[in-house]
């Protein structure tokens, strides 16, 4: 947990985006070994990253992990239509696996 904790930035170059995902992957493959609250909290920290690429893998997890419509709708409304269009399939997956 410390070094996931060291490893992990809330401001970005291009250059970092690929290790800040590769630590949200870690964590969210993990989670059981790690604890839901430690990577909640991770996750939390990256969706206000200022990289597109860190928060649409943090809303995503998030969201798959907590079932929680807050996440939904924070992609919703973010600036990164990529992430818009994340939140919109993702309501669309949840829809279709209700009925």
């Amino acid at each position: 947990k410390n070094m996931i904790q060291s490893l992990f930035k809330e401001k970005l170059d291009w250059s970092d985006f690929p290790t800040q995902n590769g630590i949200l992957d870690y964590c969210f493959q993990m989670k059981e070994e790690l604890g839901i609250e430690f990577v909640i909290g991770i996750l939390d920290k990256a969706i206000k990253v200022n990289m597109r690429e860190v928060r649409i893998t943090a809303l995503k997890y998030t969201y798959l992990l907590t079932k929680n419509e807050k996440y939904i709708s924070l992609a919703e409304k973010d600036i990164s239509s990529h992430i818009r269009k994340m939140a919109k399939e993702l309501k669309e997956e949840e829809y279709k696996n209700r009925f």
